[in-house]
């Protein structure tokens, strides 16, 4: 006969039960009933209805009588997530059965600013007459040696580096000490590096930098037509539009998509709760803390500086490493239930892409996988979530909700 189904606070109890090994009634009620304010009375029922129910078992040891589990705690929890599985996918399939998905279409002004975007970033530049200063707008050619207490520190010299005047592309203050410069002039300045500057080793300090400018040149006009649309490898400007357009739509595919995904996993996720397993939960907490130590300790930056206390970031952190261990579990037993794979084409593709992104290193690339196991898994992990993904979408009734542009990329409050 098959077990009868059992509640959340059941299926905790019971895991605990099987965890521990054969238990008392006291034992129950001290380690599992304390922590979450249950009398030894509502303890003693719940043991005694899983008992009726045929999750546990019992036997007098010495007058007192011990629980134990005939199944084991990995049994219980594969049981309870495949049930939730039955539960959401078999039934009515009310939680998918309808999401408004955020789409937006590219409108004819996003292509064209992106074109001006293009041509700013083509636009020409002339030498300007000799004896002439930089302007905002100008590009400069510079070399320079950067001193703490008057010795080079690393990444502080560089040899004919182009500066747009302008573009903030060196660190706040940088460019402003080059406005009125000329070719051949050379300037010393002062500079402090921001506090939250990405090498901790010069954030929040006081740097010399003594420049040289080497050239200085004027930008000039950009035709924007078939002419222009060669230079960059097309062979119109309609064709350089069509590019343009393609591009962003991509990227509008891409964040719908994005907040399609998280709609569904945040249902999921809300739709049953279940202990994860001690082990996997403070596997996942420690990747998910580290990173954010090893984000902090880069930037030069504390849990004051980010509004929090370490005490809040750990439980907040820890809640994300518990969601995560959840869903992959959810999405592993759907997988499973559907006969979702990723095939070897697939997993060769993604190993290609990353070799795609490291030109020249591409052998490394290709011996790092197929030498490391955990590494394949890992690449294999998110295509087999984004398959999941997709039978999901599948099964629910999309509506699409047109919106613009600023409306699909902005984020989610929290």
């Amino acid at each position: 006969m098959t077990a009868k189904s059992i509640g959340d606070q059941e299926l905790a109890l019971l895991r605990y039960v099987a965890e521990q090994g054969p238990v008392t009634v006291a034992q129950a009620v001290e380690g599992f009933g304390a922590d979450r304010g249950l009398a030894r009375s509502t303890v003693l029922t719940m043991m005694d209805r899983l008992r009726a129910k045929g999750h546990l078992e019992r036997r007098r040891v010495g007058g007192v009588f011990q629980y134990s589990s005939p199944r084991s705690s990995g049994e219980l929890l594969r049981g309870a997530v495949h049930s939730f599985v039955e539960k959401t996918l078999d039934g009515s399939l009310s939680p998918f059965v309808s999401y408004l998905v955020e789409s937006a279409e590219v409108s004819d002004q996003e292509v064209a600013d992106a074109l001006d975007k293009i041509a700013e970033q083509n636009r020409p530049f002339a030498a300007k007459p000799e004896g002439a200063t930089a302007e905002d707008g100008d590009k400069v050619t510079v070399s320079f040696t950067g001193t703490m207490d008057g010795k080079p520190f690393e990444g502080g010299s560089a040899e004919g580096v182009p500066i747009v005047l302008g573009s903030a592309q060196f660190i706040p203050g940088f460019e402003d000490h080059l406005i009125g410069i000329k070719t051949g002039e050379s300037r010393t300045f002062d500079i402090k590096f921001p506090d939250a500057y990405a090498a901790p080793a010069l954030a929040g300090k006081d740097a010399t930098f003594a420049v040289t400018a080497t050239a200085v040149e004027a930008p000039g006009a950009v035709t924007v037509n078939d002419d222009f649309a060669k230079t960059l490898g097309l062979e119109s400007l309609e064709k350089l539009r069509d590019g343009i357009k393609d591009r962003l739509a991509r990227e509008h595919a891409g964040a719908s998509r994005q907040k399609l995904k998280r709609a569904l996993l945040d249902q999921l996720d809300a739709l049953h709760k279940f202990e994860p397993p001690p082990s996997l939960l403070e596997q996942e907490f420690n990747t998910v803390w580290g990173t954010v130590e090893g984000d902090l300790k880069a930037q030069g930056r504390t849990f004051a500086d980010e509004g929090t206390t370490e005490e809040k970031a750990r439980e907040e952190y820890r809640s994300i490493a518990e969601r995560r261990v959840r869903l992959g579990l959810v999405i592993a037993e759907i997988g499973e239930k559907n006969n979702i794979k990723v095939t070897d084409e697939q997993l060769t593709a993604a190993v290609m892409e990353r070799a795609r992104q490291m030109p020249g290193q591409e052998q490394q690339v290709w011996d790092y996988y197929r030498n490391n196991p955990g590494a394949l898994a890992g690449l294999r992990a998110p295509i087999f979530e984004e398959k999941v993904v997709d039978f999901l979408v599948e099964l629910a009734e999309i509506t699409d909700k047109p919106v613009s542009r600023e409306e699909l990329f902005k984020e989610d409050e929290a």
